[in-house]
């Protein structure tokens, strides 16, 4: 395989792969059931396990792994960072939970607590990819509060999109943080930082009566 050819698959075999699941899913059902049932997606609490196969359909479900992973894509772009074991490791991850509690609507809140935080900071957005990527493994509780909180649609939304943004301003920091812990024997440094915030807003939720089911 000649190197031009080996650079052509690198570029690009990863957004062909996406556009031809894209292609797959339109072709299953007709286009206007597949948007209904990919609107229940979204609409969805999204907690854990949240079968969006169960929730959508198969063509609603995999619309939304493409369109989130896509965003993903889009960002890496964006910022010219060069795809990487670790970078290609985050897009079959987000992918594979786009199957069950990620999706555009929870993860954007997230996003871009991170692009304040790196605007603030007056940090390069390029140097916390990782966390941008990974970052909407705790994207749930922004769809939990819009969605199945039990608040009127008005305050989810506040409460929701606040809470996301809150959460992906700090995860920064906080992910810097918890190498401290565990000295880097955590391979899921990321994971470990949104499971603490978890169990955070765990307990504030419950002290108002919230279990988040």
């Amino acid at each position: 395989m000649t190197s031009n050819m080996q650079t052509y698959i690198k570029k690009y075999a990863i957004i062909i792969t996406f556009v031809s699941v894209f292609i797959f899913a339109i072709t299953l059902e007709p286009i206007p059931i597949m948007l209904s049932k990919y609107r229940q997606i979204l609409t969805s609490s999204s907690v854990l396990i949240s079968d969006y196969l169960a929730v959508g359909d198969l063509s609603a479900t995999l619309l939304n792994v493409v369109l989130t992973t896509g965003l993903n894509i889009l960002i890496i772009k964006r910022l010219k960072v060069e795809v990487n074991g670790a970078i290609f490791a985050c897009l079959l991850t987000i992918a594979g939970f786009a199957f069950f509690g990620k999706n555009l609507y929870n993860a954007l809140p997230i996003y871009f607590g991170i692009y304040l935080f790196c605007k603030v900071t007056k940090a390069d957005c390029k140097d916390h990819i990782l966390v941008f990527l990974l970052s909407s493994g705790i994207s749930p509780i922004t769809s939990f509060l819009i969605f199945g909180a039990g608040f009127s649609l008005p305050v989810g939304l506040v409460l929701g999109i606040t809470v996301g943004t809150i959460v992906g301003f700090i995860l920064p920091a906080f992910n810097s943080f918890s190498m401290k812990f565990h000295q880097g024997y955590n391979l899921y440094n990321t994971g470990f930082s949104m499971g603490v915030i978890s169990m955070v807003l765990t307990g504030i939720l419950s002290s108002f009566g919230i279990d988040i089911i």
